[in-house]
Parts: structure tokens; C-alpha cells; sequence
């Protein structure tokens, strides 16, 4: 019996429906917006802002983390490999120097050459910002 061979009408088909529905997705999405947006929403809004007479209070709080990896072989064998990671952990709130901490951890390692042992690093700098203490302490640990 000869075998069948898939119509590309049939995969075409599905390819337009899935357009169609992201499409309608799409515009779904543009309407909740605008129902957001609306002139009783803003007007409200403002009313709330007017009745609580400046007691309004916001907070913004972020964490980043930047981390950076090299990391080489060579020929022989031998590898090194350098990570730096960056960690951020700030908290401020309106007309206030953001209050916090910044990690910085640093790690290398060198594999071994003949009998020698792996060369193995790690220092953790921790350095506090704002608050009372501007100048803050600063915390070094130092591992090999």
C-alpha cells in the first residue's frame, strides 16, 4: 500500500489558525488597557490623592544579581576558571538615600599541575550603603 504523504494545505491551515488567535490575543489585551484607563478611573484617582491631603507613601524595592564566568582549558589539560557574582538588595523610599547592601563575591580556580594541589579562591565583599551609616562597615571574607 502506498504510503501518504501530509497535504501542506492541512499544515498551512493550522499555521494561519495560530496567527488569527495571537491576533485576537493581542487586541484583548489593547482593550483591558484602555479599560484601565478610564475617565472615571482617573478622575477617582485624583479624588483619593485630594481626600488623604499628602499622607501618601510609596516604596520601592529592588534585588538585581550580575554574575560573570570565564572560564579556559588548555591543551595540556590544565583549566581556570574566574566568577565574579554581584548582589544588590536596595530598598528606598520617596525623598530618602536608598538604604541596603551590595555582595560581591569572587571566585578562582586552577586546576592542578603535576603533583601540586587545585588552587581554589573565594572572597565575599559586603559594603552597606545609606542609612545612618554612609561610611558603613565593610566585611571581607577570605577563603582558600
Amino acid at each position: 500500500q502506498p504510503r501518504q504523504k501530509p497535504k501542506a494545505k492541512l499544515r498551512d491551515s493550522f499555521i494561519l489558525q495560530e496567527e488569527e488567535q495571537s491576533s485576537q490575543g493581542h487586541l484583548a489585551e489593547v482593550n483591558s488597557l484602555n479599560r484601565g484607563l478610564s475617565l472615571r478611573s482617573i478622575i477617582q484617582k485624583h479624588e483619593n490623592i485630594a481626600n488623604t491631603a499628602g499622607t501618601v507613601r510609596s516604596e520601592v524595592e529592588s534585588t538585581h544579581t550580575v554574575v560573570s564566568s570565564r572560564s579556559t582549558m588548555s591543551s595540556d589539560g590544565s583549566m581556570s576558571v574566574n566568577r565574579d557574582v554581584i548582589q544588590g538588595e536596595l530598598s528606598a523610599k520617596n525623598g530618602e538615600e536608598p538604604v541596603g547592601k551590595v555582595t560581591r563575591t569572587q571566585y578562582t580556580y586552577q586546576s592542578p599541575h603535576g603533583d601540586d594541589q587545585g588552587v581554589n579562591k573565594v572572597t565575599t565583599t559586603t559594603t552597606t550603603l545609606g542609612g545612618r551609616r554612609a561610611s558603613g562597615p565593610k566585611i571581607t571574607e577570605i577563603e582558600d
